[in-house]
């Protein structure tokens, strides 16, 4: 009987032993997944900026059970939930956008309190998560059928495709299509697959948001005031070769092959000008050129210079041939449309561009444009029309761009020195024809890095890409509230693509992620936890 009674207490030991342990065990599985929360929400909020790294990892460790300084329901011991940015410990000390997370409790005993030394277990977990690359491509749209809709092209994405339709028929590709993402397919909803994917899309995804959403809107740039325009009485100025020079004052002008300089200090005043052959308008003094009444180019070779700091102020717009050259670091505004009809048309400098009415680029004109405001849009009209965006910078659109065949826009200096844009459409959208050529490059840093073509999240207007051998798209097509049709593909170190819904006609588009070039890495990231 002795020795069943002391087998009896070995048992109930060994069975309170089990009982105790697993309890910690079970405990810190519960701390184990409160910390990798704290982690990936201290992560996230870095990548947002919404929010510090130690206040959201904390907010996630108390929806998980455990507050910071404070007992659990069953355990009055306080919780300790310490934050690092960057870890200071493990594989990731010290690294940028990490975020290390551990919690700890001490957890009571009851078996093993017997023993005063066991009467309560410090247990502790931890996690560390950090940024990783994302997607290349985004559907938003929440419900739409066909929300990605591959008809015949052959879609190579070096990483990940995600739809966030819920509809049974969300992602669809057609016989003859093929879709490759390195990163994996994830669909909210269903998919209706009759050509070549890979790998098998995951279906039933959660939701997800649009990854661009903390990108800031750009700020429409703003008019420059009108010049006063008053004049006791205008003077006609008329020059017939030589050149001659005028102070400040009321004038109308007409050049037959002469030149004109209003370069001194002061306001001025033109009711009309008209420049026939080879005329020349010197416009480079400070203050301001008013422009009440139109400018008449007669001469493929008359010119106008305006390269000072004044404020050059065109009401009606204006219609071109020969050469004018706009590049000073004033204020340059455009109230009607600005018709480019030959010769070159330099408004690359680094003043402040404001065209209220839209411009046509016609055949043969190459045109430099500077970040600004353009309302109505900008017109390619093919034929060998280029249009150089001459600046680094957004440009800001009210209106279409319309690059049509055979035209040319490209993201340089006339030199040939590459620009780093951003094209934003609060209203109006992107349309390439085929054959046309076009070469842009996203910033490479700043608010709108990597973005390209950054559409307003309430624009729906239909984008349609028509490219070809002559294309080159470093960045971002961002139109989160419109369908972009493509047709083919382009040349690219890196491209997303995030639209409501995304449908490729033809061709072979294959999208790379080389993020190299910026100074921030991937643009789209998400979270993953590696310790």
């Amino acid at each position: 009987m002795i020795l069943v009674a002391v087998a009896i207490v070995v048992l109930i030991a060994f069975v309170g032993l089990a009982t105790d342990v697993g309890l910690l065990w079970v405990a810190r599985l519960r701390m184990q997944s409160a910390a990798d929360a704290g982690a990936l929400a201290g992560a996230d909020a870095l990548l947002s900026g919404l929010a510090t790294a130690p206040d959201a990892a904390r907010a996630a460790t108390t929806a998980n059970g455990f507050t910071d300084g404070a007992g659990t329901t069953a355990n009055s011991y306080n919780v300790s939930v310490t934050v690092n940015d960057p870890p200071v410990s493990g594989t990731h000390t010290g690294v940028p956008g990490a975020v290390e997370v551990i919690v700890a409790q001490t957890q009571p005993t009851y078996f093993l309190r017997v023993m005063p030394q066991f009467a309560a277990i410090p247990v502790s977990a931890r996690a560390v998560a950090i940024p990783a690359p994302a997607g290349c491509i985004y559907a938003l749209d929440p419900t739409g059928s066909q929300s990605f809709l591959d008809n015949s092209g052959a879609i190579d994405s070096s990483c990940g495709i995600m739809v966030n339709s819920n509809s049974s028929t969300a992602f669809n590709v057609n016989s003859g299509a093929s879709v490759s993402a390195v990163g994996g397919i994830g669909v909210v909803g269903g998919t209706l697959i009759h050509g070549a994917v890979s790998p098998t899309p995951i279906t039933g995804i959660a939701s997800f948001s649009d990854p661009f959403s903390p990108r800031t809107v750009p700020v429409r740039p703003s008019a420059p005031n009108a010049p006063s325009s008053y004049c006791a009485g205008a003077q006609n100025v008329t020059v017939n070769g030589g050149a001659a020079s005028y102070g400040p004052g009321c004038y109308n002008v007409t050049l037959n092959g002469g030149t004109l300089n209003l370069n001194d200090s002061g306001n001025y005043v033109i009711q009309g000008a008209t420049l026939n052959g080879n005329s020349q308008l010197n416009l480079t003094g400070g203050g301001s050129y008013y422009f009440t009444g139109g400018v008449n180019f007669n001469g493929a070779v008359a010119a106008m210079n305006g390269s000072g700091a004044a404020i050059y102020y065109f009401p009606n717009g204006m219609n071109t041939q020969g050469s004018v050259n706009l590049n000073g670091s004033g204020s340059y505004y455009f109230g009607g449309g600005v018709n480019l009809n030959s010769g070159t048309f330099n408004c690359g400098g680094s003043g402040s561009y404001y065209f209220n009415n839209g411009i046509n680029v016609n055949s043969g004109v190459t045109a430099d444009l500077s970040p600004g405001y353009y309302g109505g849009g900008i017109n390619v009209n093919g034929g060998g029309a280029v249009i150089n965006l001459a600046g680094d910078g957004t440009y800001y659109f009210d209106g279409n761009v319309i690059d049509d065949t055979n035209g040319t826009i490209q993201s340089q200096t006339a030199g040939g020195t590459p620009t780093y844009v951003t094209l934003y459409f609060d209203q109006g959208t992107f349309t390439e024809n085929s054959s046309a050529i076009l070469n842009l490059s996203a910033p490479t840093s700043g608010a709108y890095e990597a973005i390209l073509i950054y559409q307003s999240r309430t624009n729906s207007a239909a984008a349609y890409i028509n490219t070809g051998a002559n294309v080159t798209l470093n960045g971002a097509l961002y139109m989160p509230d419109a369908r972009v049709t493509i047709n083919g593909g382009w040349v690219n170190a890196y491209s997303l693509i995030v639209g409501y819904d995304i449908v490729d006609n033809a061709g072979a588009l294959t999208v790379n992620a080389n993020y190299t070039s910026l100074q921030d890495g991937p643009p789209i990231k998400q979270t993953a936890l590696v310790e």
